[in-house]
């Protein structure tokens, strides 16, 4: 999304083109930035009248450069060119520019109506990516796409035997010794406390052989529990544990993904069928429908996935029963909330959160509020801890009143509630923020009622069912008043029924399929080749992670076989980790190598982290907790690898110890530790509502954006004359362009012209509207103005021609030069190229640098990069660099973690800013400051273009950032070393600190735009702003001549307070007039 803030033109009023920029304006075209980066071909400048689709046009290929940058530039030793038939430097050229072509052309077809998948594949394919999964999608789309691009020679041959194999639209007949089995279905749905689940598992309680597949491990635990209770041998097989019985025959019990489909039993139980349309893990409960080798099958869950299982059913030839249930005991939606007031809890109450430090503070604050006990139970407590804290809070005779659980006990543990209340209406997904949906709401409240005592009722007569109903009333409402509307509507809305259920290609198809490609092709894209071949019915649809494809990318480098390859694809793994990342790498090492993988030989393992305490932490209660649960997630996939690869990883054992003895450290810490704070508690969910309202706007956009999709390609097909369509549905690409080793002719006067050209003016403003304006503001969400998701709604609706007038204020009369618009933003790599017909007003950002100073590349004002550099020279991940979208709409700033430790502002160095710093600088003394009395740590700047490393130095070196630094590190090491040495001696320093140069050097070659030279002069600059120890707010520039007091701020203001902003970075913006370059980013604490 970044790299669309950094270079998409923007199509409103008011937009005009900062001067001389080659990258990181605040609104450059885009097409303009393809010219100008890996130019290798001649381009005819766009039309002057706008098309429909050219935002959407510039979009694509500023992603595209992104895609060539995070490939690399062509050598020898890249791999992946080489794997897709690159075999030299001119040829990537030609590759990069014929594909940018091709892009053109496409875009040109659906300007001119051509949008069908048919006859435009290559814009289907984009635009479908880009609606579904945001800039992002796009973005792994294009990379897809383009290595399709640079194969097509090879696939052409070979596409109609592919998709042959590909056919994906019977995976019932992946099972073939289940098809030979006549199976009776029994489809037992209703409500939560309805008695479904009782039944299903009283027939596989009464047979002689069964399975029980759950969507969780502690449900697969409570189930092995209550078998081995009733004296019957059980299993029990999760990904990551298995506990087999000393028996011939016995039950098991698993989660969904490990059920067994070579075992003949009598009796199967899959719980939570609904779960068969969810899109990571739906395909579990396909596969184990479809192949579960049982003679009765008793599938439960909700009533909108009936049509579907009869559908299948039919398909296959078994028999199917539908059984309905009605809830046993009544549930009512209370009126009112409990006010954020713990004091107005019940004896039976069961609050629900969503993450384990939440749970734990409510834990705490409850007991002291009430003076009663409260009990706990989350998944990812030991099984026996959870079972006790259960059977705690379901036994009336002690003093455990109450019970705050995770969203765990909607999938049906047995619990005596009598009363839901929620804590919050908003759950996070893995990436952002988002509203609980309809069916999760059902599931959670409904557990209102006195679970065992419905489960009595079951069995009782109908007499004496009535009178438990009648005595056992559920009801659900919320802690905080905000969120009790969104739960009522949950209980009145209707769930919509599944229309399809999610396969995942099985392992024998991704082999075969992998054979049609030249060794070494990236698994991803034979995954997303398949994706993209498979033809499915109407009742399945092909999932292919997300996370699947990045697991693919991260093992590439290790020669593994491609069943080696498939198994370690699905590991319990989150990648937006560097640790996590290494820790697979080893892994995946140790695989290919068939040696070194007992526990403590595996370096990214922390097995250290087991000594450690608080205190080595600085008492820093976050990073603490985030080193042991990174340590929990490491023995974790240890775990899931040592049952796969058993002969390599051998320290099985010592990994259930360890793994043990860490849950022991996490539970102690959160149980001592954890705080709940009801005042702070308000502010967090409010800006987690933002973002969910955002995200649930969007996704209904999204429906929308899809129907007006089919509406268009219906018109399209009735329209379209004169071009045919092609043979399939896959992307196909011009052979004529072929020729991968031809050095491209590129015409430079062409070149320039197309530059020139493509200078704009500003856009005269409609006397109808004012400039950046809504024709009427009122008819939109206050959500749909704000946050990231705003901009990509907004191009969204012009990629489907939606005509809604864009969403943001740019620039009014009455307000200049804020950065209330949130899509226009800079990012800029510390400054901007000189361009030669700059003004010769315009002064370098860089100091007069020592003989023996080096130069370093330009840094991206990039969150991300800034925040992986920090991290590398040892900040704390409990820290991280947040986007700034306004320094002046409190709801923009409060995107942005309080408190703000820091803020960096980068501003254009223009001749009024250089006059108000000569003057400033005037009238104040060189600054000698040293040692522990100097009120802030401040660094001189004289590596040329370092002016972005010198701000990020002052924001972690000063106030309370500086406790985040860990021990040992080379950030540390530096700062201590430079904090007793005069400003010149610290500048020689930073001059002479390899680790600092390679890390910059590191970062500032990533960037989502090209990188300068670091010879390059550059116009913008980065300056930091902190509160001091003792509450002063510092102005820390690299080229002033020492640390400028802007004023004190009072106690619990940070640097986004009114008053900060207006002493500081307003100052800048109001002093610059109509230049509408500026950017700024904060240090904050981390989301993740």
């Amino acid at each position: 999304m970044r790299s669309v803030l950094r270079a998409t033109k923007l199509c409103a009023a008011a937009t005009r083109l900062a001067p001389g920029h080659g990258f990181a304006t605040s609104s450059p075209s885009a097409y303009q930035a393809t010219l100008e980066r890996y130019s290798t071909r001649k381009y005819s400048p766009p039309d002057r009248k706008t098309s429909k689709y050219d935002v959407f046009r510039n979009m694509i290929l500023t992603q595209f450069n992104v895609v060539v940058d995070n490939m690399g530039r062509w050598s020898e030793t890249n791999t992946e060119y080489r794997n897709f038939g690159v075999r030299s430097e001119y040829g990537l050229n030609n590759e990069i520019a014929l594909f940018r072509d091709t892009i053109q052309k496409a875009i040109g077809l659906a300007n001119k109506g051509a949008t069908l998948r048919k006859e435009n594949p290559l814009f289907w394919s984009l635009r479908n990516a880009f609606i579904r999964g945001d800039v992002k999608g796009l973005t792994a789309e294009l990379r897809y796409s383009f290595q399709s691009f640079m194969l097509r020679s090879k696939l052409t041959h070979s596409t109609a035997r592919q998709r042959k194999l590909a056919d994906l639209r019977y995976p019932m007949e992946w099972f073939p010794a289940t098809r030979a089995m006549q199976r009776t279905i029994h489809l037992h749905v209703g409500p939560t406390n309805s008695g479904k689940t009782y039944r299903a598992l009283q027939a596989l309680m009464n047979s002689k052989s069964g399975i029980y597949g759950g969507p969780l491990r502690l449900l697969a635990h409570e189930i092995y529990s209550r078998f081995q209770a009733n004296g019957k041998p059980c299993a029990m097989i999760t990904g990551e544990e298995q506990r087999i019985p000393d028996a011939d025959n016995y039950f098991i019990s698993c989660t969904v993904e490990m059920t067994p489909l070579n075992r003949i039993v009598d009796v199967a139980v899959i719980d939570e069928i609904q779960m068969i349309g969810h899109d990571e893990r739906g395909w579990a409960w396909t596969q184990a429908l479809l192949g579960v080798m049982a003679k009765e099958v008793h599938l439960c869950g909700e009533e909108r996935v009936v049509d579907l299982i009869k559908s299948i059913c039919s398909s296959i030839g078994d028999k199917c029963i539908v059984h309905r249930y009605e809830r046993l005991s009544p549930l009512q939606t209370m009126e009112k909330s409990l006010g954020n007031d713990l004091s107005n809890l019940e004896k039976g109450d069961a609050v629900v959160a969503f993450t384990r430090v939440n749970l734990h503070g409510l834990k705490n604050a409850i007991e002291e509020t009430t003076g009663r006990r409260c009990a706990i139970v989350y998944g990812s407590l030991p099984p026996e801890t959870r079972a006790q804290q259960a059977a705690l809070f379901n036994d009336p005779n002690n003093d455990y009143d109450f019970l705050v659980a995770s969203d765990a006990i909607g999938m049906g543990l047995n619990l005596e509630i009598k009363r839901v209340i929620f804590e919050t209406s908003m759950k996070h997904d893995g990436t952002q923020y988002r509203s609980l949906t309809t069916s999760e709401i059902k599931q959670i409240g409904g557990r209102a009622g006195r679970y065992k005592t419905a489960w009595q009722a079951a069995t009782a007569t109908s007499d004496e069912a009535n009178q438990v109903e009648e005595k056992k009333v559920g009801y659900v409402t919320t802690l905080a008043d905000e969120d009790l509307p969104a739960i009522a509507k949950g209980f009145n809305t209707e769930t919509a029924p599944l229309e399809a259920a999610g396969i995942h290609p099985p392992s024998h198809i991704i082999e075969q399929f992998a054979e049609y490609f030249p060794p070494d092709t990236p698994l991803s894209f034979i995954l997303l080749r398949l994706r993209e071949l498979a033809p499915v019915s109407e009742r399945f649809t092909v999932y292919v992670p997300e996370i699947s494809a990045k697991i693919a990318d991260t093992i590439q480098e290790f020669p593994l076989t491609i069943q080696d390859r498939i198994t370690v694809l699905h590991a319990p793994i989150s990648l937006r980790e560097q640790g996590q990342m290494d820790l697979l790498k080893a892994i995946a090492k140790c695989i290919s190598t068939r040696s070194n993988g007992a526990l403590y030989d595996i370096q990214p393992i922390q097995l250290e982290l087991l000594d450690a305490t608080l205190e080595d932490f600085n008492n820093q209660g976050r990073r603490y907790l985030h080193a042991i649960e990174s340590l929990h997630a490491a023995i974790t996939l240890y775990l899931w690898v040592s049952y796969r690869f058993p002969n390599i990883f051998t320290s099985q054992a010592l990994a259930f110890h360890v793994k043990d003895a860490v849950e022991e450290k996490i539970e102690f810490y959160l149980e001592n530790n954890a705080v709940f704070d009801p005042e702070v508690h308000t502010k967090v969910r409010e800006k987690r509502r933002r973002e969910a309202r955002a995200k649930d706007m969007k996704a209904e956009m999204e429906v929308e954006l899809r129907r007006l999709q089919e509406e268009e390609d219906e018109s399209s097909a009735e329209k379209l004359a004169g071009i045919a369509p092609s043979e399939d549905d896959s992307i196909v690409f011009d052979q004529s362009s072929a020729g991968l080793d031809e050095p491209l002719v590129v015409d430079e006067s062409d070149y320039e012209t197309g530059l020139k050209d493509k200078e704009e003016k500003p856009k005269e403003e409609s006397a109808a509207t004012p400039a950046g304006y809504l024709t009427d503001p009122t008819m939109y969400p206050s959500c749909f103005w704000r946050g990231k998701v705003t901009w990509q709604l907004y191009l969204a609706c012009l990629l489907s021609n939606s005509n809604w007038p864009a969403p943001f204020i740019l620039h009014h009369p009455s307000k200049r030069n804020t950065l209330s618009n949130p899509f226009h933003k800079p990012h800029p790599h510390g400054g901007t190229r000189q361009q030669k017909h700059k003004s010769s007003t315009m002064t370098s950002t860089n100091p007069d640098p020592s003989a023996a100073a080096p130069a370093f590349i330009p840094l991206e004002a990039n969150p991300e990069l800034m925040t992986s550099l920090l991290h590398k020279l040892g900040l704390s991940p409990a820290l991280q660099i947040h986007d700034v979208y306004s320094l002046t709409d409190p709801d923009m700033l409060s995107f942005v973690p309080r408190p703000a430790l820091a803020v960096l502002l980068v501003f254009p160095v223009s001749a009024a800013y250089e006059s108000h710093r000569l003057a400033e600088d005037a009238l104040l003394d060189e600054y000698k400051g040293k040692g522990p009395q100097e009120p802030v740590l401040w660094f001189r700047q004289t590596i040329r273009n370092a002016c972005g490393l010198m701000g990020l130095l002052h924001a972690v070196a000063n106030g309370p950032a500086r406790e985040y630094i860990q021990k040992p590190s080379d950030l540390n090491t530096l700062l201590e070393t430079a904090e007793p040495l005069e400003p010149a001696s610290r500048a020689q320093l930073l001059e002479k600190t390899p680790a600092l140069a390679t890390a910059h050097r590191e970062a500032a070659s990533q960037g989502a735009t090209e990188a300068p030279e670091a010879s390059d002069d550059v116009d913008l600059h980065y300056v930091c702003f902190v509160r001091g120890d003792d509450g002063t707010l510092w102005e820390l520039d690299g080229r002033r001549k020492g640390p400028l007091n802007r004023g004190q701020l009072e106690s619990g203001e940070d640097v986004l307070s009114e008053k900060a902003l207006t002493w500081g970075p307003r100052k800048f913006l109001e002093r610059e007039g109509a230049d509408l370059r500026f950017s700024a980013v904060a240090l904050a604490g981390s989301l993740d």
